[in-house]
């Protein structure tokens, strides 16, 4: 009861400003039950967004990149060639290596060919987490199809990873991608993407974690993610492979 009650307050301090503010300071099981015993809420809520009235959004700035992501990729991909034709055909044994060498080529795009500056607006805001995700899928999708690879993707409707797959289904790979300032970064890599690769029947071995290092701040949780992987390596233990890109935005080479 306390705690409903502790729930309720937040909840009412808050109607009129932010519901995501409400759901990331209390449990969504919490939340739910709290509304399901308190109809009142619910209304108060709906009269609450009913006030605030509607907005637009900007599609030609795009801030959110909710559009640009899929011709950017393509396009992307098709200005820097990436050559995996030595793979005359996708199988159980080399689709992981084709899926780490798009992931190291999305990797020098970001680090060398400008991709970074995408993953910010233009008021150098960082984009929703989303956005490089997306990006990544657009870009692998085209090295498929330029190279003629029978690879195709999946992408869950959730929060889940990235998948790509041979079309016959023997064979899949998982993708995590996260920012580095993601406050599960570390859940992300030890039980996120892990539990995802038993629901999807996929060995950790068959796994990739890619974290994009937008600062120096959670550089700490990295290091204890690499710890994370050497102990398993000398435990003999198969563990997700880790991929880190540098998204920092460097000075233009005339301001240093």
């Amino acid at each position: 009861m306390e705690k409903n009650a502790g729930i309720r307050t937040s909840l009412n301090s808050v109607i009129g400003q932010s519901w995501k503010k409400v759901v990331s300071e209390n449990k969504k099981a919490d939340l739910k039950n709290l509304l399901l015993k308190n109809p009142d809420l619910i209304r108060q809520l709906l009269e609450n967004y009913k006030k605030r009235g509607a907005y637009g959004y900007d599609f030609i700035l795009d801030h959110m990149g909710i559009t640009i992501w899929d011709v950017l990729g393509s396009e992307t991909a098709l200005d820097n060639p990436l050559d995996l034709k030595r793979y005359i055909a996708v199988n159980s044994d080399n689709v992981f290596e084709i899926v780490i060498q798009i992931t190291l080529q999305f990797k020098k795009l970001i680090e060398d060919n400008g991709l970074v500056n995408h993953l910010y607006d233009d008021k150098t805001k960082l984009r929703p987490e989303r956005f490089p995700q997306l990006l990544y899928y657009a870009i692998a999708d085209s090295y498929a199809s330029v190279n003629n690879l029978d690879l195709s993707r999946e992408i869950n409707a959730g929060v889940g990873a990235l998948d790509f797959k041979i079309s016959s289904g023997l064979a899949k790979v998982n993708v995590e991608l996260k920012y580095s300032s993601n406050p599960k970064l570390v859940e992300g890599y030890t039980k996120q993407l892990t539990t995802y690769n038993r629901s999807e029947g996929v060995s950790d071995q068959y796994s990739i974690y890619v974290i994009l290092r937008i600062n120096k701040n959670m550089d700490h949780k990295i290091k204890e993610i690499q710890e994370i992987i050497a102990d398993h390596k000398k435990a003999n233990i198969y563990a997700p492979s880790l991929v880190v890109i540098d998204a920092t935005i460097k000075p233009s080479a005339s301001l240093r």
